[in-house]
């Protein structure tokens, strides 16, 4: 049985990335700029004011002052002031408590509002790019893949694809929930889903995982090592502003992950 080393993986998906460079690079450009902007959204604030209010209140407030010091004196002036500043300052108290809790709804609200859309955007559109992305460098390791297969999944079982991907997500943050180091296991189970679907859009949920499962059975731990062999060049490029992996890691890697696909693919051929 033929073993596919970490040194041979890289090696290929280095080759094959050379040999369809431009494209490789819009690629990697393309998904992992689709994966960053989940995160971008833009937030809302709302104001109030109530200018004319304040200023007839203040007239009124004026005209009953002068009033007042014309027909009382000075003595019952003094106690008319002390009555407004206990209604003014409790009035103050109500409007404080009041404009925190519309503040804490709007930003809660707003919250609300950016998580749902992140998740649509991630459900619908950032799911299927990644399973074109895959599909892109997979068919790369053989010949110079063409651009288009990023889009692959909008045109082949949309609905099918999203829906695994889906429940492939739903899976690893419940498990995350429980305890982190059985959601990054779950994860390295699930890894080969992406590939799955860019090979065959008709899979079904169940056939899906189970086949991921059985791939990646004994071989978590080398695709941990595997992505642990990328550390320096995701240092590299946090160093270079992302340059670095814009224009060689990223494509890199992402060549490298097929080919890890294609290794345990073939192993698992050998082991029937």
């Amino acid at each position: 049985m033929s073993i596919w080393s970490r040194k041979k993986m890289k090696e290929t998906g280095k080759i094959r990335m050379r040999g369809n460079y431009w494209k490789a690079v819009l690629a990697a450009i393309i998904i992992t700029f689709a994966a960053g902007s989940a995160g971008m959204a833009g937030g809302a604030s709302v104001g109030s004011s109530s200018g004319a209010s304040d200023s007839t209140e203040s007239v009124e407030s004026s005209e009953s002052s002068y009033s007042s010091e014309n027909t009382m004196g000075n003595m019952e002036a003094e106690e008319t002031t002390d009555d407004e500043i206990s209604v003014i300052s409790l009035k103050i108290d109500e409007m404080t408590d009041t404009g925190f809790a519309f503040f804490v709804f709007w930003v809660v609200t707003a919250a609300v509002i950016i998580l749902g859309v992140a998740v649509v955007i991630d459900v619908f559109l950032l799911n299927p790019l990644e399973i074109g992305c895959r599909r892109f460098f997979y068919l790369n390791l053989r010949e110079n893949a063409d651009i288009k297969e990023l889009g692959y999944v909008f045109d082949k079982s949309y609905k099918n694809s999203v829906k695994i991907m889906f429940f492939m997500d739903v899976k690893v943050v419940l498990w995350t929930l429980l305890f982190i180091i059985p959601g990054i296991v779950k994860s390295y189970e699930y890894r080969l889903i992406p590939y799955l679907l860019a090979e065959d859009t008709e899979l079904d949920s169940k056939e899906a995982f189970a086949k991921s499962r059985e791939l990646m059975k004994g071989n978590k731990w080398r695709a941990f090592v595997l992505d642990l062999s990328f550390i320096l060049w995701n240092f590299l490029s946090a160093m270079t502003f992302g340059l670095v992996g814009i224009f060689y890691s990223n494509p890199y890697q992402y060549s490298t992950d097929a080919a890890f696909y294609q290794a345990v693919k073939e192993e698992s051929y050998d082991r029937i």
